[in-house]
């Protein structure tokens, strides 16, 4: 609801509202961490670094085993001019969500790659989704999955 305040309705201010309120309410969950990037990104559309930074500080985890995580350690990295790690993690985020890209994804490529090349920022279309709506494991993340949950890992004997 409150994710489509922002997107839909232009409502950003009371959509950070309700999003930081149901941080505060949840303990520490995939949940918690889902919500915990969608309103970091909003922070980084917003130009607000230093909030979004202090938003996934615990969430280094997530930042680095989820496309989302990937997604908003990428932005954080352009919105800290550090435009060569923004280009770097998207790729990886690319080659290890490869089945859950969209156009959006491969664009959002395109803008740190010229970002890097011109070593300057440049403009980052704003999110018409949250950024969980594709989320899949990494295939890498699967092998540590035991098969009877769907992943790749060794069979749970009961």
């Amino acid at each position: 609801m409150a994710l489509r305040d922002h997107l839909g309705n232009g409502k950003t201010e009371a959509a950070m509202q309700l999003l930081k309120a149901t941080i505060r309410a949840q303990a520490a969950s995939e949940v918690h961490a889902m919500i915990s990037l969608d309103a970091a990104w909003v922070h980084l559309e917003q130009g607000e670094t230093g909030e979004a930074a202090t938003l996934v500080a615990p969430l280094q985890t997530w930042l680095h085993q989820s496309q989302p995580g990937l997604m908003v350690a990428s932005r954080l990295c352009h919105a800290r001019e550090d435009f060569a790690g923004a280009a770097s993690t998207h790729r990886e985020c690319l080659r290890r969500f490869s089945e859950s890209t969209t156009a959006f994804h491969r664009q959002l490529l395109g803008v740190y790659e010229l970002a890097e090349q011109a070593h300057r920022s440049q403009d980052i279309a704003r999110l018409d989704e949250p950024l969980s709506v594709h989320w899949g494991i990494a295939v890498d993340v699967l092998d540590d999955v035991p098969q009877d949950l769907g992943g790749q890992g060794a069979r749970v004997v009961v």
